[in-house]
């Protein structure tokens, strides 16, 4: 088994936490609005360090000192509590209609964070609106 503290590097540190999120390193440069060559080069060890630490490691939901240095907040303690709404966003729903796709999921989440704090509370209230008529077994493609 291989432990978080034996992640000597960023790139062991990189690679394991994009793969305990589930996404390509394509996936994660788009929603941390850096090159898919940044993430390669982070994660061969190519590159030691990157100016948008701290976005790629918001991006992935860990501390950015932990992922630049090994010290801080390890993925084992959260440094925010929303690790299980990702991760239920993220999972295969029981249900194939309810499969969260990839691609519009990091569409989604790109275009959440180029919105203003206006825009991020409508986005939030669409979602919110949704799931409740979904919850209360409405359909919405038929609304649509």
């Amino acid at each position: 088994m291989y432990y978080i503290r034996d992640m000597k590097s960023l790139a062991e540190r990189l690679k394991w936490a994009r793969s305990q999120k589930n996404l390509s390193q394509t996936a994660l440069a788009k929603i941390a609005g850096v090159s898919q060559s940044t993430i390669g080069n982070l994660e061969s060890g190519d590159r030691l360090s990157a100016r948008k630490i701290a976005v790629i490691a918001s991006a992935l939901n860990v501390d950015a000192l932990w992922l630049a240095e090994g010290k801080g907040a390890s993925p084992e303690a959260p440094h925010r509590g929303d690790d299980a709404a990702y991760a239920q966003a993220v999972q295969p729903a029981a249900h194939p209609d309810n499969f969260v796709d990839a691609d519009e999921f990091v569409k989604l989440m790109i275009l959440f964070r180029q919105s203003t704090a206006s825009g991020r509370r409508q986005i939030m209230g669409a979602a919110e609106s949704a799931d409740k008529a979904i919850s209360a077994g409405g359909d919405l493609a038929a609304e649509n």
